[in-house]
């Protein structure tokens, strides 16, 4: 399992933004502002894994599973790989997250399981 503190930084009308720098490449990760504390943490801990087993063993406030984006074709060209929350859009606790490449095995796993703690 792969987990990351990322810091808060941006406020947008829905959600709030948590971000962190990996190998150069930015991690951003949002969440929508219905799912977060109120005040909302300055960090959170963000985990992810090609396997259910990892994440469903952590005590966390949020857990997803998400998939990659279907255009694979816009992935190639940046450091991150698209994932989009399985369920109905209505749902999601998270947003859809670039994760960067250098944080995924190779070769990027089409599902992963993702966790967020509040710090």
């Amino acid at each position: 399992m792969t987990t990351y503190e990322l810091h808060r930084d941006k406020t947008t009308p829905n959600t709030f933004r948590w971000n962190r720098d990996v190998d150069g490449v930015p991690f951003a990760f949002y969440i929508p502002q219905n799912c977060v504390p109120n005040p909302p943490p300055e960090r959170i801990k963000v985990g992810f894994s090609a396997g259910p087993a990892d994440v469903e063993a952590v005590k966390a406030d949020i857990k997803a599973v998400v998939q990659s984006h279907p255009e694979p074709s816009k992935r190639e060209h940046s450091g991150t790989v698209r994932y989009v929350p399985i369920g109905d859009r209505e749902t999601w606790q998270i947003g859809e997250p670039y994760i960067p490449k250098t944080a995924l095995p190779q070769p990027w796993p089409r599902k992963l399981y993702m966790f967020v703690a509040w710090n």
